[in-house]
């Protein structure tokens, strides 16, 4: 025991007095550890604490002992930002990986070398060309939903007997059709039943035990006690649900339907079946949680400002005479929509945290400020000396930037209009927003 104190103490006066990090801003009780960081991640307003910090701090904070976030414009360049070299790329942090470091053959995981190999195969899905196809599939689920919400009564996620509708668990039933349906060749009918499937309640779950698994390997080398305290079972229905998810995709490949246009028709050249498999999955759980959050907080915003749905009924009722009219062409061309959009992402950004990043080898300057390098992604992840004084982590933390009165005027209301050129805003500056960051690793959904 006095061995570990005495271990502890030394780090902590080496993160303090010794650390090339240490003439970063930020509060002292954070620089000794990740304790103060993963006690808010598990408390689940980490991103509203490191916004404190930034207005009180400025640009640049150092969050914890290794690791420093930024909300500028140029740190989103030279963080995420794309690279001629791969020796300059600032890759992901595997020791934040649930499943911990391992191969991994998705597009999110993967290292960068590996990413562009599949991005390569998956990206045309994803073309206007594309999805100008799979409208259909879209179209179908809105008929749905709009006929379900006219004609349901009786369960909690219809109208209930005073009119009022549940529209959080309604788009997600949405998304969850349209996504199942365009990775597996059939939507899962969450809209016909109208009820929760199990698999979503399972993920939900999921994605609340996998945030204190991560939080857990910012303690490395304690973390495997802690996980042992941590439920991550994904449960049996979830697994029933991969299950389901594999034998649709194998029917989808077997039967070639010409007139169907879906992932599967643009992304099956190139990849392993189960890499296949595996990128379209995670397509459907990373695409079905961010859609929905935005959905929601797009209704919500809109709801509490007459003005803002005012203006916005106003735009699409005299863009279209009918229902048919409604494309995925034309609605491209709702000025306010994006606007209202924009707004929603800046004030509710479905990644509200920063996307940690290890800066590169040789070490780089963000703002004006030297970072050191850490070890690169590829090379054994270890809990050695290494992690303790060469690994450097940094992000862009967007609700921080977004929520900031040094970018936005008014930054907590929403104002739609300043993102349709009002002369009243033209002081926001609109380059620390990328909702769907950018470079080679931006969200390959944007369009």
């Amino acid at each position: 025991m006095l061995q570990v104190v005495g271990i502890h103490s030394l780090l902590f006066f080496y993160h303090l007095f010794l650390s090339p990090l240490r003439h970063f801003p930020g509060p002292k009780r954070d620089a000794l550890s990740q304790l103060v960081w993963v006690y808010y991640l598990v408390q689940g307003n980490s991103c509203k604490y490191i916004a404190r910090l930034h207005e009180k701090y400025g640009e640049v904070v150092r969050t914890a002992s290794n690791e420093i976030s930024f909300t500028s414009a140029t740190a989103w360049q030279e963080i995420y930002g794309n690279k001629a070299k791969w020796q300059d790329i600032y890759e992901k942090n595997e020791i934040l990986y649930v499943f911990g470091p391992q191969p991994v053959l998705n597009i999110f995981f993967c290292a960068s070398r590996e990413h562009a190999r599949i991005r390569k195969h998956i990206a045309p899905a994803f073309s206007g060309k594309a999805l100008s196809q799979q409208e259909v599939l879209i179209r179908e689920s809105i008929h749905q939903l709009i006929h379900a919400l006219r004609t349901r009564s009786g369960n909690t996620s219809f109208p209930d007997e005073n009119g009022v509708v549940n529209m959080s668990a309604w788009t997600t039933f949405q998304v969850t059709d349209v996504l199942t349906s365009m990775a597996f060749g059939k939507s899962w009918g969450t809209l016909e039943s109208g009820e929760y499937p199990q698999f979503i309640v399972d993920l939900y779950g999921t994605l609340k035990d996998s945030t204190k698994v991560r939080a857990a390997h910012r303690l490395k080398p304690y973390h495997h006690v802690i996980e042992r305290l941590v439920s991550n079972d994904l449960g049996r229905a979830f697994m029933e649900y991969f299950e389901s998810a594999q034998k649709a995709l194998d029917t989808r490949l077997v039967v070639n339907d010409s007139q169907r246009k879906d992932f599967v028709t643009y992304v099956t050249d190139g990849l392993t079946p189960e890499e296949l498999f595996e990128n379209l999955n995670m397509l459907v759980v990373a695409g079905l949680d961010s859609t929905a959050t935005i959905l929601n907080a797009a209704i919500y915003y809109i709801t509490h400002d007459l003005s803002s749905y005012q203006k916005l009924a106003e735009e699409i009722r005299s863009a279209f005479r009918t229902e048919k009219d409604i494309t995925i062409t034309g609605v491209s061309g709702l000025r306010y929509l994006k606007a209202v959009l924009d707004e929603t992402m800046r004030l509710h950004p479905s990644v509200p945290v920063g996307l940690p990043r290890l800066v590169p080898k040789s070490g780089r300057f963000i703002d004006g400020h030297w970072v050191p390098g850490g070890v690169r992604s590829q090379e054994p992840i270890q809990v050695d000396i290494k992690l303790i004084f060469q690994q450097t982590w940094v992000s862009v933390t967007q609700y921080a930037a977004y929520r900031s009165p040094r970018y936005f005027s008014k930054p907590h209301e929403f104002i739609p209009d300043r993102w349709m050129d009002e002369s009243k805003y033209a002081g926001d500056n609109h380059f620390v927003f990328h909702p769907f960051s950018i470079g080679t690793r931006s969200c390959i959904g944007k369009t």
